[in-house]
């Protein structure tokens, strides 16, 4: 499987990390509660997201044999996609397409009346369903397809080429019933409605605006650059008001319509080009580079304010703007993090660096925050402050102030092993969520996730709305192992006999008694999604008070 950086994911396995934020401070504390579920299998989770039911839903891929909670699957040819729920801690394939070569799912998403979009590509044929679809010789075909939730075939459209490079992102708008989307391909690009797109070079560029209603092609349009030899990748996907933003990365030159900008040395830099919605006619078009690389990896739009934030690798110096530029440190590569508004103009830029080799894998933007994801092979430490030198061997969770870029914390995974977290989601303003796999022994918060020869996933939540904490630790500490999504949890390792409380503010939902070792507690499933504090007193009155999150 091979797509961007979450190639690393091969089978799942939940774990839950609370990292509770202090309100009005830059320091994290980490609340080891921890709970696991795994899916034995060759598995890469590529989307989450929640149904109009509140379940959560996960698209991606699979290699070989594996078990849901009903029965086995395995992939007719290397790859194969599927969509599936947990439910009541167990995962529940919902569909699974797949053809005799190569299929690949790219994105899922899910519209508000339940369907979902999916987009990906396959090689020669795919079953969907009972429906069989081919491309022409063994050329490859990106597909967008549109299902119920009971997973009925509403329509597919295809995009039919000699080959396809990266993928960049879709977007949806069901005000205009609207589907935009983007990427990148080699020499031509056929479409359901017979339009060939033809690029320049090794690869090009291309964007497309579909109805969401029936998947026909409303309007299509490709770039390059001028050189035979130039490469060009559509990383990211922006739209506000008339406008839609595609940036990515280019190793010559671009060209735009009458717009034009060239590469400052022979190595990659960035672009970010806008195009007027109603015809996919050029605006503006903005490089960011200089000496040595620059590539954009990963970006988030803020679609209340329409500012950008873009993250990626710099080897060299980086010019954003006429004024400013910055530097790498004394790494073979430091990453980069921009904040611009939606027409290009930068607001600020700063730099994460180390010994050797970081790289950014994802960007989030929540209230005052911007939470940025990564790796290192070598020591971290900020870009022009006094701040600590971080030892991060593997991988990294930082959040930075959304206003002026200023650094505010760092949280790095531990062990011998290697961890990606490499998605980042918030489903309300309570929690953010972040999702991504790892290998060998690997350690979050202190807590060692199972050990595993292969890589393996993982769900993470953190609290970003938290008015009130108390914890006691007169006993020793017990751990909690919630069940996802229905309310019941364990209590593991109680010293010695006593009773349990919970409380959802100030209200007492649960009294019990508990005995020494493991317990098993089960809440109704109709209780609200929320902050709970768990109170164990044992019989000699010494309390410990822990929290538990239900989302």
């Amino acid at each position: 499987m091979d797509s961007k950086l979450q190639q690393f994911l091969r089978f799942i396995s939940v774990i839950t990390l609370i990292l509770c934020i202090k309100n009005n401070s830059a320091i994290a504390q980490v609340l080891d509660i921890p709970y696991q579920m795994s899916i034995k299998g060759d598995i890469e989770v590529m989307s989450f997201f929640k149904n109009t039911g509140g379940d959560t839903l996960m698209a991606g891929n699979y290699r070989g044999s594996w078990n849901d909670m009903n029965r086995l699957w395995t992939s007719a040819g290397e790859n194969d996609l599927f969509l599936g729920k947990w439910m009541q801690g167990q995962f529940k394939v919902l569909l699974s397409w797949g053809g005799t070569k190569n299929d690949v799912l790219f994105d899922a998403k899910n519209l508000a009346n339940g369907d979902v979009i999916l987009s990906g590509s396959f090689t020669e044929r795919i079953q969907i369903n009972q429906q069989i679809f081919t491309t022409k010789g063994n050329s490859k075909a990106i597909f967008i397809a549109r299902i119920n939730e009971k997973g009925d075939l509403l329509w597919i459209s295809l995009l039919q080429g000699s080959s396809w490079q990266e993928w960049g992102q879709m977007h949806f708008d069901e005000t205009s019933n609207e589907l935009i989307l983007c990427g990148s391909f080699q020499h031509s690009l056929t479409f359901d409605n017979g339009q060939t797109l033809y690029g320049t070079g090794e690869s090009s560029v291309f964007t497309g605006i579909f109805s969401l209603n029936t998947g026909k092609v409303k309007q299509l349009r490709a770039f390059s650059g001028s050189f035979p030899n130039n490469q060009m990748q559509a990383i990211s996907l922006f739209v506000g008001g008339n406008s839609i933003g595609i940036a990515g990365n280019f190793d010559r030159d671009v060209l735009v319509d009458s717009l034009s900008v060239i590469a400052s040395t022979r190595d990659w830099d960035v672009f970010l080009v806008y195009l007027r919605r109603e015809d996919l006619r050029a605006e503006k078009l903005v490089k960011f580079g200089g000496v040595y690389e620059q590539r954009l990896l990963t970006s988030f739009m803020d679609v209340k304010s329409g500012d950008i934030y873009l993250s990626g690798s710099l080897a060299g110096v980086m010019k954003i703007g006429e004024n400013t530029t910055i530097q790498s440190q004394d790494g073979l590569s430091d990453i980069f993090l921009l904040k611009i508004a939606f027409g290009g103009n930068a607001h600020w830029a700063t730099l994460l660096g180390g010994e050797n080799v970081q790289a950014p894998l994802a960007v989030y933007k929540t209230d005052g925050n911007v939470w940025l994801s990564g790796y290192s092979l070598g020591k971290l430490r900020w870009q022009g402050t006094s701040t600590e030198t971080f030892s991060s061997f593997h991988s990294f969770i930082s959040t930075w102030a959304s206003e002026d870029g200023k650094p505010q914390n760092m949280f790095t995974f531990s062990g011998d092993g290697n961890v990606f977290p490499s998605q980042f989601r918030q489903f309300d303003g309570h929690s953010l969520l972040f999702s991504g796999s790892y290998r060998g022994k690997v350690s979050i918060a202190n807590v060692n996730l199972p050990f595993s020869s292969n890589y393996s996933g993982f769900l993470g939540f953190i609290p970003l709305m938290v008015t009130r904490l108390t914890e006691k630790w007169e006993v020793p500490p017990f751990n909690v192992f919630p069940n996802p999504g229905d309310g019941r949890f364990y209590l593991n390792g109680i010293s010695e006999n006593g009773e349990v409380s919970v409380w959802f503010g100030e209200k007492n939902i649960y009294r019990g008694l508990i005995n020494k070792g493991d317990n098993f507690v089960s809440l109704p499933s109709y209780f609200p999604k929320g902050t709970y504090f768990i109170v164990v007193t044992l019989a000699d009155g010494r309390t410990q008070t822990r929290i538990y999150l239900k989302i």
